[in-house]
């Protein structure tokens, strides 16, 4: 029984044991089943991590692309536009053996590089514009395992394009914000900050042009939130930049989310741009590319030393100097933060200025220089080299030397003394006498002090008879002759006076002969140098203006066949010869050269010659006037169109000057410049020509640009404007917000498509010209800082109704359609070159030299046309499973049902089937995937694809494995020609 009951128990205990076999067996199944699905997830999750980080590195190697190809476009095309810059694919005989036709030109799936982010549209995929057979057309470029033959597979595909920021305004420089934004609170209504156009900050650009069609996108209390919180209560920037799109879209900053005003807000302005640098480019090695070494300081025309700190320019605070002017530039460098220049090249480089009147172009260069020193200077004392023989003189804010007239009166006698003696009697009288002429006045100030004219050396010659026929020579100095009362001008005129009376009378020796008469003949006269006293002081070394009408050994001479005085001729002013020493231009008047000189027996009707700016007044007393007005000259802005360059007739007083101006104080507009007075008659710098011509042969190349190493100043009709690049109006090495006049662009018009026939000429540089203040009365007090307050009325004269506007619809709008086609075939080098379009000069509110000038000079300053504007590129990378068989084969047949109907077979329903190869998308937001992405049908895809092969994209059959687009804010380093990136962002979608 015992072994019975152990059998049993023996038998259980095997049950057991099984069972317990069995469960061990099914736990480590479980346990292997476990790791095997594990194994199988985590080899999936790293196949799909794998295609992802393909997908992520192949992007950015897309960017660098694009960088490389923004590089390669810098070398060869430096004015070409970066937004061009895409990935494309361009076939070759040569490209045919290893490049297959499938892999040309694809675009499936490209509708993807389209990115909205929060709302705002970064890039906008072209819709019915794209065709991709087009120069201008994005393509996918495939990139394979680098391996060859067999091996060679697909391991994914690339496509990129730059989107460019150029010529946009920037909203943290286009606003003042120290103030509160002060442009109206309609379009067209209180003008505000646009009157305030000196062009020498951004922040005068009125961005109420931007949107004068549609003020919905900028309405005032948006435009009020533009300006910096800390410092305006209403503003709501708060580090004096923004961020990004999201920060000054923000509730708390502009509060903006409708979708198509963020849109236009991204074309019409450029988040994070970079400083540019305060630099002119010189090109070295005549290559027309700039390189950093080629890069120099401009010359700050502002600049002052302000000993007091009290903000106001006061006497003995200058620092323009002949010395730092007619010196060459230092080569640039973005440290210190403020530099004022040293060099203006374009003066500096003379050998082509003609020499005029002068004796060098090198004195005429000075003299041109001077004239910027003494129009910033605070003095009226001119800059020279010589107290007593000047070569140069600047000129001052002081009346000028405009004639100086000599009268000559003779009486002779034949005195009989008996027993055959005689004895010749002579008197003859000399009047001296001048004019001095304001030019300036009539604006605030009338120069109204005393002025003296001096005649410091010359002299009048003439032959006399003696009683035995011998002639003699006699001279009678005129040194140091002086207008002893001093006399003032009128307003905006002229003043003549007599000043001076010399007695000059002698009896010859008595010969004892029978008499050959008495005589005064060839009377000559010579003036060497004659200087101005303004203000008081009369010493001959402090003086306002000096002239050299002769040179050394000239003479003015009576012509001889004028009828000499002889006997009978009754003493003053019965006979008597006029000299009329007349400036051709007052303002050049240094030189013999500068003079026109006239003279002429006595006149008997008038008792003066028509010559003398005095007709009708009495010679005979000392102290005898005559005034007069000389039309417009109390104005800049005068009716005739050139008139600075005008030839007037020798002789004779100006009838016209269009920009008589002088400050005395440092400037505040480059628009200035167009006063200076380039030291010949009736010239002043041409900054409404720009000279191209670097070999000056009279023909213009394509490679000239006017940036040689040696090229500077020339001929008037040349151009001046050149000088334009070479200047600033603060001391700032790098400043933001300047506008790209060669790259800024139209806005597509009511059908929101650009290129369609109805785009809006680019309102960025209507909002840059829009409204330019031209013709405003120039308050020539020259009084910056003098009486306590700064000299706020001139150039930019806020005073309402002071001159025009430029008008935002017409000529404002020819000018940007000038500029747009003209620099379409001549890319602008230099900001000034933009002065090449001829809208930009002859346009209805551009009658006068003085307006051409001022709407060129106050938006100079304000443009650029580098390209070291924030880009983004939008960047989008697919990894491929390339399937098939090797590319030398024939290739395999691949089954995939593409429109998912659960059949594999010809394809029935195209659209679907198109949307799974990518061609199709809803790009209407309409609900329905049936939009294409090609301006043609969709393409119809087989399920059945045929000649599926390794190496090759096969549309159906090779699957895409992972995608990644990237988002590229970068920008160009002028100076360095370095490529920055400011921002990278990954965008999942």
């Amino acid at each position: 029984m015992k072994k019975i009951l152990a059998r049993f128990y023996a038998g259980n205990e095997k049950g057991i044991a099984l069972l317990f076999t069995l469960g061990i067996l099914s736990v480590l199944l479980v346990i292997a089943l476990s790791f095997a699905t594990t194994a199988i997830t985590e080899r999936k999750a790293a196949a799909n991590n794998n295609d992802l980080t393909v997908a992520r590195m192949l992007a950015e190697s897309a960017v660098n692309r694009a960088i490389g190809a923004m590089k390669y476009s810098t070398i060869l095309a430096p004015t070409a536009d970066y937004d061009g810059i895409i990935s494309h694919y361009e076939s070759a005989a040569a490209d045919l053996a290893d490049d297959p036709v499938k892999n040309r030109e694809t675009f499936d799936f490209l509708w993807k590089l389209g990115t909205v982010i929060d709302g705002t549209t970064i890039y906008e995929w072209p819709k019915a514009t794209y065709d991709r057979a087009t120069p201008g057309a994005v393509h996918w470029q495939y990139i394979d395992n680098g391996l060859t033959g067999s091996d060679k597979k697909l391991i994914g595909r690339i496509a990129y394009v730059v989107v460019g920021a150029g010529g946009k305004l920037d909203p943290a420089a286009c606003v003042n914000q120290t103030v509160a934004v002060d442009e109206g609170a309609s379009y067209g209504g209180n003008l505000g900050d646009m009157q305030d156009r000196d062009g020498k900050l951004a922040s005068e650009i009125s961005i109420f042009n931007l949107d004068q069609n549609a003020s919905t996108y900028l309405p005032a209390a948006t435009v009020t939130n533009f300006s910096y919180q800390p410092l305006v209560g209403s503003g709501k920037l708060a580090t004096a930049r923004w961020a990004d799109w999201e920060t000054m879209f923000a509730p708390g900053a502009l509060n903006i989310a409708a979708p198509a005003q963020k849109t236009q807000f991204q074309r019409w302005f450029v988040l994070n741009n970079p400083k540019d640098p305060e630099a002119f480019w010189v090109d070295l090695s005549n290559d027309s590319k700039d390189e950093p070494a080629e890069l120099y300081h401009r010359y700050n025309l502002a600049r002052y030393n302000d000993a007091n700190t009290n903000g106001i320019f006061e006497s003995g605070e200058e620092t323009i100097t002949l010395a730092n002017i007619l010196v060459d530039p230092v080569v640039f460098s973005a440290s210190p933060v403020t530099n004022d220049g040293t060099g203006i090249k374009w003066l500096k480089n003379y050998t082509g200025l003609p020499v005029a009147t002068f004796t060098t172009a090198e004195t005429r260069a000075k003299q041109i220089a001077s004239n910027i020193v003494d129009y910033c200077d605070f003095n009226s004392s001119p800059t020279r080299d010589s107290d007593s023989d000047p070569t140069y003189t600047g000129n001052e804010l002081t009346p000028y030397i405009n004639e100086i007239g000599v009268r000559v009166a003779c009486s002779v006698a034949s005195q009989n003394l008996g027993s055959g003696n005689y004895q010749n009697n002579y008197s003859v009288t000399v009047d001296l006498g001048g004019e001095i002429i304001n030019i300036y006045s009539g604006k605030a100030v009338d120069l109204n002090q005393t002025a003296y004219i001096h005649v410091l050396e010359g002299n009048v010659t003439y032959t006399y008879l003696k009683p035995d026929g011998t002639t003699d020579t006699r001279v009678i100095p005129l040194t140091n002759q002086s207008d002893a009362v001093g006399m003032t001008t009128n307003a905006g005129g002229y003043k003549f006076r007599w000043f001076k009376v010399i007695n000059n009378a002698f009896s010859t020796p008595v010969v004892n002969a029978p008499s050959a008469g008495a005589e005064i003949s060839n009377v000559k006269v010579q003036i060497t140098k004659v200087l101005l006293n303004y203000g008081g002081d009369i010493t001959a070394t402090n003086f306002a203006d000096f002239s050299k009408p002769d040179a050394m050994g000239e003479y003015s001479l009576i012509d001889p066949t004028t009828t000499p005085c002889g006997i009978g001729a009754a003493f003053a002013p019965a006979f008597a010869y006029f000299f009329s020493y007349q400036a051709l231009d007052p303002r050049q008047n240094l030189n013999n050269g500068d003079w026109a000189q006239a003279k002429t027996g006595y006149a008997a009707s008038t008792g003066l010659p028509v010559e003398y700016d005095v007709v009708g007044t009495s010679a005979a007393a000392v102290g005898g006037v005559n005034t007069g007005i000389v039309p417009f000259v109390g104005c800049p802005i005068a009716d005739d169109p050139d008139g600075d360059i005008r030839l007037a007739a020798a002789g004779r007083t100006p009838t016209t000057l269009s920009t008589a101006y002088i400050r005395n104080a440092p400037m505040k507009s480059p628009w200035e410049l167009g006063f200076i007075h380039r030291g010949a008659k009736w010239e002043t710098l041409n900054i409404h020509t720009y000279n191209s011509d670097d070999d000056n042969n009279g023909v213009i190349a394509a490679a000239e640009h006017g940036v040689l190493n040696t090229f500077g100043i020339g001929e008037y009709t040349d151009g001046d404007a050149n000088i334009l690049d070479q200047v600033k109006i603060t001391n700032e090495t790098e400043v933001y917000g300047k506008v790209n006049v060669q790259a800024a662009r139209n806005d597509p018009g009511v059908d929101g498509v650009m290129g369609t026939g109805d785009d809006d000429p680019s309102p960025v540089l209507r909002a840059l010209f829009g409204y330019v203040r031209v013709g405003a009365i120039l308050p020539n007090n020259g009084t910056d800082g003098a009486g306590g307050t700064a000299d706020d009325n001139a150039p930019g004269s806020r005073n309402d109704g002071a001159g025009t506007l430029v008008d935002w619809g017409t000529d404002g709008l020819t000018i940007v359609n000038g500029i747009i086609t003209f620099r379409a075939t001549t890319p602008f080098k230099t900001r000034a070159q933009m002065v090449r379009t001829p809208e930009l000069t002859n346009c209805a509110s551009q009658t006068t030299k003085a307006t051409r000038d001022e709407i060129i000079g106050k938006v100079v300053n304000l443009a650029k046309v580098s390209s070291a504007d924030t880009l983004t590129i939008v960047a989008i990378a697919q990894s491929i499973r390339d399937v098939g068989s090797p590319f030398a084969s024939s290739g395999v047949l691949i089954n995939k049902d593409l429109n998912q109907d659960g059949t594999v077979d010809a394809a029935t329903d195209i659209a679907a089937t198109a949307y799974n190869v990518g061609y199709l998308y809803d790009a209407d937001a309409d609900g329905s995937e049936d939009d294409p992405s090609y301006n043609a049908p969709p393409i119809a895809v087989d399920e059945a694809i045929n000649a599926c092969k390794l190496g090759q994209y096969d549309l159906g059959a090779d699957e895409i494995l992972a995608e990644q687009k990237v988002v590229v804010q970068v920008f160009r380093d002028t100076i360095t020609h370095k490529w920055k990136i400011l921002r990278y962002e990954y965008i999942d979608q």
